[in-house]
């Protein structure tokens, strides 16, 4: 198992957790079934931030279309969370903001980690994947009664997936997501991250560039002498 702490205490104090875990997980992983073909529920966890999030869609496009009729939950944080919405390959969106990962604003509450286990729970996913390969976001799944669980071990907590795919921090943020995938079995036909966006947005951006617009065009104008000496 490759881990990616930094600190020397948790190199240690990890993989002998991880040990010992798995001393007590193996046996009901090694019995667990595969993925089953009619997967109706998949559950997505990714609690960092937008630009990871941005990074993890082409994950939702490729798992629609190895799962049409399957539903598409994403678990992650606030902050992501309008993006999420206007993705046509997420069905629903739960969000949940772990101490450990904030960056600015508030974070979740042990309260909030209590509601949203429960809202994995009552939904009954068939198939949960990690991304991000974090201790908490496994956990969440485990104590959700996710059936499957796929991920990346890297900072423990492996014996609690049955799928633990290999780590490769060479590669870009996209394609380490998208093995999460292949090691599934998963066809990626898609590869290009994507970011959906309203006619409302569209307009609120406009409205924001069209001074800057107009200052440059005004500027170019000038070095070509178009404008009186007066406006220079």
């Amino acid at each position: 198992m490759k881990y990616v702490f930094k600190k020397p205490i948790y190199k240690i104090l990890v993989p002998v957790f991880d040990a010992l875990g798995s001393l007590v997980f193996s046996p009901a992983k090694i019995l667990k079934k595969p993925i089953l073909a009619d997967t109706k529920n998949i559950l997505v966890v990714r609690l960092d931030h937008i630009g990871d999030f941005v990074c993890t869609t082409p994950l939702f496009k490729n798992i629609k279309k190895k799962f049409p009729d399957a539903n598409i939950t994403v678990l992650i944080n606030s902050a992501s969370k309008d993006l999420a919405y206007r993705d046509p390959n997420i069905d629903k969106v739960i969000t949940f903001s772990p101490l450990h990962l904030a960056r600015s604003g508030k974070s979740s509450s042990l309260k909030g980690l209590r509601r949203v286990i429960k809202d994995v729970k009552n939904i009954g996913f068939d198939l949960g994947m990690d991304p991000r390969g974090d201790f908490l976001s496994i956990l969440i799944m485990w104590l959700g009664g996710v059936k499957y669980r796929a991920g990346y071990g890297i900072t423990g907590g492996g014996f609690l997936l049955n799928k633990v795919c290999g780590y490769d921090e060479s590669k870009h943020a996209i394609d380490r997501n998208l093995a999460l995938l292949e090691a599934l079995d998963i066809p990626v036909s898609s590869r290009s991250a994507e970011v959906y966006f309203s006619e409302k947005d569209e307009n609120e951006v406009e409205k924001l560039l069209r001074p800057l617009c107009g200052l440059a065009m005004m500027k170019q104008a000038m070095a070509q002498g178009k404008f009186p000496k007066t406006y220079q």
